[in-house]
């Protein structure tokens, strides 16, 4: 036996040695390939990545990985597949993203954040992104998506943009297959602005800015602008230089002030933007000149005493100072009329009142006018009490309090302040309204309007978010109005007065319902186009309701190309309503609703009504695009057609399952049983295994076969594409590796494996057995042998195991493939 080995073995030899060096070094690969082949080393995943990376010269020093080369991360055990790459998506509570493989965006990941999805080299994904405030304070908004690759090395940012109109988030790049990524959508809270204004108004109602010092939270503004985050509460004050100006008036009304500092109540931000002003004024001085000696006092105390002809000049007077001149005789005095108003004169005493005027007076006010029930109100003007006649000009501030008040009543507290009005007619009216109320709780509501915007409602700085409360009659609440996208606010009244009338009483403005203080801007209201095929007839009648258009009567003329043209407003959506006729067993009424927004993108939506009368409620936005969205449609059109009527009816095949889904909608719907359907409605089929089996045939991805088509195509076409599509069995096999003699491994398409295993009739199993117990041999045929003499593996051998659904639920073992056999002596 070994003399006919030896001899064939000389004979080979002797043949490669004459063949020259080409058959050698032939010869010397195919024993290099031999040798890895029955070793199983080009099946291990390890030295195959080593080879991969020793042709991509990223093995350095027979050790080294660079950084440059993919590696799966730690944290999964899961395999990337060479040819896809791995993508997961982060959450971020505030926002709401749908994910699709599409730019129309139309067929979207229906779980993204359950598991990975896995993409080959330059598919794309695109987003729609909305925020979910979740009734935080602030205003948050979506700002970029982030773009991860990760490896063993941790995550490196590898793009961060905003996408585009079409909603592209990321393309899989072409040396992506293998790699892993994630996708985290991130977003941030606009900063809160706060303008500043501080000023001086001159004779020409000129406006002139000034340099006081303004602070947010005790920290100096560099600028007339500030902003803070959207999430903190503040406190404004203002410093300016007493010695050169005094105080005049300022929005809103101050917490403290003095003749130097304002300090305004704490607030919290609030929507995006809010305006704090102070308004000075250069002090004034003006002379008096008396032709007999004069006493001058200003605001009750002594300014000076003047002999005959000598002139008084009078310095650092505020509006409204009080300037009292005593003569020692009954004479005339000569004073600016411009800037002093001569309110009384006593000639008996020769006193004479002078009253320092603003530049332009368009309100008198005199508190002796005003008389009140159950108290005394006291008014001051820059902070000096009222006591007498005192010209105001539009936008000066009327301070008041209570001076007395009687038991049992009280004067509201809080911004006790009368702002003079051009109509001089409504600032006497305001100031008649003052009031002093009875001391009892009562039940106030703080409704919501219905559509349009929100009403944030404040008591006291404190925001009210309960949907009543009690609190004293005669409390102020303040109201702050957020429109909607595309709608406004009527009225600019923003307050209330809690009444001493009602136990229970719900909030207005002045008057009106709160449902009418937000009204819709006309560009913001779409067109609405209403037609309907022939086969409709003439003798159904249609109506049509919206927040602003009630029509009945409308009917299909060919005469017509519409059944109804027109704005329509958005608020209650769009109600259709069928009458006058009646559908026969096998028809069905068919709308189509197709939506075009401000950036000419369609929306599609389809209805079916079976039965008539019937209405038909069709809403134009989502709850969360209506109060949120920028976006806008401007056109809407309805089709109303007949069609025959089909009832959708599963298909059943074996060992598999299949899903409809509507195509030619957004809302891309799955048909369940009995749905309604017609036959040119646009479909999506999806044809899945059942659970250990798996689909074969063209067009089959990830396991899934999925094609768009016509319903009526699909009633032709599904034996046929189910039969080409036919359902193998997922083998299980338990690989056994127990042997007494040697040793035995797997592969599994050139990845290690053992123990229970799932297989496919198309995958490479690979038995490799190497003998240890030398005492023994490995039964082979002569061609086998030979083989293994070349190559110097007589210990070795591999065997293909070829898979068919009989082995299902086996244990292989070596001795069903390999014998194993005691050597001869």
């Amino acid at each position: 036996m070994k003399n006919k080995v030896l001899l064939v073995f000389c004979l080979t030899f002797t043949v490669c040695f004459l063949s020259g060096c080409s058959l050698r070094n032939s010869f010397e690969e195919k024993i290099t390939s031999d040798i890895e082949q029955k070793s199983g080393i080009s099946m291990d995943k390890t030295y195959r990545e080593y080879r991969t990376n020793v042709l991509k010269g990223n093995v350095k020093n027979n050790y080294y990985f660079s950084k440059d080369t993919p590696v799966i991360p730690d944290d999964t055990d899961e395999m990337v597949p060479e040819n896809q790459a791995r993508i997961s998506f982060a959450q971020n509570s505030l926002l709401t993203v749908h994910y699709y493989s599409d730019e129309n965006r139309t067929n979207e990941f229906t779980s993204p954040y359950d598991d990975f999805i896995y993409l080959n080299p330059g598919d794309s994904i695109y987003a729609a992104v909305n925020t979910n405030n979740n009734g935080q304070p602030g205003v948050f908004n979506f700002r970029e998506f982030r773009i991860y690759e990760h490896s063993e090395n941790g995550k490196s940012l590898l793009s961060s943009s905003s996408p585009g109109e079409d909603g592209l988030v990321f393309t899989v790049p072409e040396n992506g297959g293998g790699l892993d990524f994630s996708i985290e959508p991130s977003g941030q809270y606009e900063k809160f602005r706060i303008k500043l204004n501080d000023y001086y108004t001159d004779d020409t109602f000129t406006q002139h800015s000034l340099n006081g010092t303004w602070k947010i939270n005790d920290q100096k503004c560099e600028k007339d602008t500030a902003e803070i985050s959207s999430l903190d509460s503040y406190v404004v004050s203002y410093e300016y230089n007493p010695e050169l100006f005094f105080f005049v008036s300022c929005e809103p009304k101050y917490f403290y002030q003095d003749n130097s500092k304002i300090i305004f109540s704490q607030d919290s931000a609030s929507g995006m933007e809010t305006e704090y002003s102070v308004e000075l004024y250069p002090y004034i001085t003006t002379s008096l000149t008396a032709k007999s000696n004069m006493k001058v006092e200003v605001n009750g105390e002594l300014y000076g005493e003047y002999k005959k002809g000598q002139i008084a000049n009078i310095e650092k007077l505020k509006f409204g100072d009080t300037i009292v001149v005593t003569n020692s005789r009954i004479e005339d005095i000569i004073y600016d009329k411009d800037l002093l108003s001569l309110r009384e004169t006593d000639e008996t005493f020769g006193i004479y009142t002078f009253k320092v005027r603003e530049q332009y007076g368009d309100f008198t006010f005199n508190p002796a006018d005003y008389k009140f029930e159950h108290g005394t109100i006291e008014f001051r003007y820059l902070g000096n009490k009222i006591t007498g006649k005192i010209n105001l000009a539009a936008g000066r501030q009327i301070e008041y309090s209570a001076l007395k008040t009687d038991e049992g009543y009280w004067l509201p507290e809080g911004d006790n302040v009368i702002t003079v009005s051009e109509d001089a007619e409504e600032t006497k009216k305001e100031i008649g309204n003052i009031r002093f109320y009875k001391k009892q709780l009562v039940t106030v509501n703080f409704p919501q309007p219905a559509a349009g915007g929100t009403i944030i409602y404040k008591k006291d700085d404190r925001t009210v978010v309960s949907q009543s409360e009690k609190m004293l009659s005669g409390t102020r609440i303040t109201m702050t109005y957020k429109p909607w996208a595309g709608w406004k606010q009527k009225y600019s009244e923003s307050s209330y007065i809690v009444s001493d009338e009602q136990e229970t009483q719900t909030v207005n403005i002045n008057g009106y319902d709160v449902n009418s203080i937000f009204e819709e801007a006309e560009e913001h209201k779409p067109n609405l186009i209403i037609s309907a095929n022939r086969n409709i007839g003439s003798e159904m009648k249609f109506s049509l309701h919206s927040s602003d258009t009630d029509i009945s009567g409308l009917s299909w003329d060919r005469k017509n190309k519409y059944l109804y043209e027109g704005k329509t407003g958005t608020s209650e959506g769009i109600t259709l309503s069928l009458s006058n006729a009646s559908l026969p067993e096998d028809q069905m009424v068919k709308l189509i609703i197709e939506k075009t927004d401000k950036n000419k993108k369609k929306y599609q939506d389809i209805r079916y009504i079976t039965a008539i009368p019937e209405s038909e409620k069709i809403d134009i936005y989502t709850d969360a695009e209506i109060k949120s969205s920028d976006i806008y449609y401007t056109d809407i059109c309805i089709n109303i057609s007949l069609e025959e009527k089909m009832i959708y009816i599963a298909e059943t095949p074996e060992n598999a399952t299949v899903q409809i889904n509507y195509a030619d909608t957004d809302s891309k719907k799955v048909l369940q049983e009995n749905d309604y359907i017609d036959s040119d409605r646009m479909i999506e089929l999806t044809l899945r295994p059942e659970k250990g089996y798996y689909l074969t045939g063209s067009g089959v991805i990830n396991n899934i076969y999925q094609k768009t088509m016509k319903y009526s195509d699909y009633l032709l076409s599904f034996e046929k594409t189910d039969n080409s599509h036919p359902r193998k069995k997922v083998c299980t096999l338990t690989l056994d590796t127990e042997d007494k003699f040697g040793k035995v491994t797997y592969t599994l398409n050139g990845t290690s494996v053992s123990g229970v295993t799932e297989v496919r009739e198309e995958d490479e199993l690979i038995i490799t057995y190497q003998l240890e117990d030398r005492n023994y041999i490995i039964y082979k045929d002569f061609i086998s042998a030979m083989h293994d003499l070349l190559t110097k593996s007589p210990y070795e051998r591999s065997e293909k195991i070829k898979i068919t659904p009989e082995i299902d639920g086996t244990t292989i073992r070596r001795e069903d493939y390999i014998t194993v056999q005691k050597k001869e002596k």
